[in-house]
Protein backbone atom coordinates (compact mmCIF):
# COMPACT_ATOMS: atom_id res chain seq x y z
CA UNK A 1 0.00 0.00 0.00
CA UNK A 2 1.03 3.67 -0.71
CA UNK A 3 0.10 6.63 0.44
CA UNK A 4 0.52 9.74 -1.00
CA UNK A 5 -0.99 13.44 -1.35
CA UNK A 6 -3.71 14.41 -3.95
CA UNK A 7 -1.80 17.12 -5.22
CA UNK A 8 1.76 15.31 -5.80
CA UNK A 9 0.63 13.36 -8.57
CA UNK A 10 -2.63 15.87 -9.88
CA UNK A 11 -3.06 15.25 -13.52
CA UNK A 12 -4.31 19.05 -13.61
CA UNK A 13 -1.20 20.40 -12.30
CA UNK A 14 0.91 18.35 -14.65
CA UNK A 15 -0.73 19.51 -17.66
CA UNK A 16 -0.86 23.10 -16.49
CA UNK A 17 2.33 23.07 -15.87
CA UNK A 18 3.17 21.23 -19.79
CA UNK A 19 0.74 24.18 -20.72
CA UNK A 20 2.53 26.77 -19.40
CA UNK A 21 6.52 26.16 -19.41
CA UNK A 22 5.91 23.70 -22.64
CA UNK A 23 6.98 20.24 -23.69
CA UNK A 24 10.90 20.94 -23.88
CA UNK A 25 13.43 21.04 -20.67
CA UNK A 26 13.45 23.90 -19.46
CA UNK A 27 17.47 23.23 -18.59
CA UNK A 28 18.80 21.88 -21.73
CA UNK A 29 16.05 22.25 -24.35
CA UNK A 30 15.68 18.63 -25.43
CA UNK A 31 12.47 17.94 -26.60
CA UNK A 32 10.84 14.17 -26.65
CA UNK A 33 8.10 15.20 -29.57
CA UNK A 34 10.92 16.34 -31.86
CA UNK A 35 13.48 13.61 -31.36
CA UNK A 36 11.36 10.46 -31.10
CA UNK A 37 8.02 11.75 -33.39
CA UNK A 38 4.28 10.67 -31.72
CA UNK A 39 6.44 8.11 -29.65
CA UNK A 40 7.38 11.13 -27.48
CA UNK A 41 4.83 13.63 -27.53
CA UNK A 42 3.35 14.66 -24.14
CA UNK A 43 6.70 13.13 -22.53
CA UNK A 44 8.27 14.87 -20.30
CA UNK A 45 8.39 15.03 -16.76
CA UNK A 46 7.26 17.98 -14.16
CA UNK A 47 9.14 18.84 -11.42
CA UNK A 48 8.35 20.18 -7.93
CA UNK A 49 10.67 23.13 -7.65
CA UNK A 50 9.23 23.14 -3.99
CA UNK A 51 10.23 19.96 -2.77
CA UNK A 52 7.07 17.98 -1.83
CA UNK A 53 8.54 16.74 1.79
CA UNK A 54 8.18 20.69 2.65
CA UNK A 55 4.78 21.07 1.57
CA UNK A 56 1.84 21.04 4.05
CA UNK A 57 -1.21 19.63 3.80
CA UNK A 58 -3.00 22.95 2.83
CA UNK A 59 -0.26 23.69 0.25
CA UNK A 60 -1.90 24.97 -3.05
CA UNK A 61 0.28 23.92 -6.06
CA UNK A 62 0.80 26.91 -8.19
CA UNK A 63 1.84 25.18 -11.92
CA UNK A 64 3.54 28.69 -12.80
CA UNK A 65 5.70 28.89 -9.99
CA UNK A 66 5.73 25.40 -8.28
CA UNK A 67 6.36 22.87 -11.29
CA UNK A 68 8.80 22.88 -14.53
CA UNK A 69 9.28 20.68 -17.10
CA UNK A 70 12.85 18.73 -17.23
CA UNK A 71 13.86 15.85 -19.66
CA UNK A 72 14.48 12.87 -17.30
CA UNK A 73 18.40 13.16 -17.18
CA UNK A 74 18.31 17.05 -16.13
CA UNK A 75 15.30 15.85 -13.44
CA UNK A 76 17.43 13.17 -12.54
CA UNK A 77 20.34 15.43 -12.04
CA UNK A 78 18.64 18.63 -10.36
CA UNK A 79 18.03 15.48 -7.41
CA UNK A 80 21.79 14.61 -7.02
CA UNK A 81 22.04 17.38 -4.09
CA UNK A 82 19.50 17.33 -1.43
CA UNK A 83 17.76 19.69 -1.75
CA UNK A 84 17.87 19.42 -5.10
CA UNK A 85 19.87 22.20 -6.90
CA UNK A 86 17.28 24.74 -8.91
CA UNK A 87 16.81 24.81 -12.82
CA UNK A 88 18.98 28.33 -13.16
CA UNK A 89 21.94 26.41 -11.75
CA UNK A 90 21.50 23.33 -13.78
CA UNK A 91 21.91 25.54 -16.77
CA UNK A 92 24.82 27.24 -15.50
CA UNK A 93 26.68 24.01 -15.24
CA UNK A 94 25.08 22.99 -18.69
CA UNK A 95 26.71 25.90 -20.21
CA UNK A 96 30.31 25.70 -18.63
Amino acid sequence: QVLVNRYERDPRNRQAAIAIHGKSCLACGFNFHQKYGELGDEYIVVHHTVPISQMGNDYVVDPAKDLVTLCANCHAMVHRNDPPISVTDLRKILSD
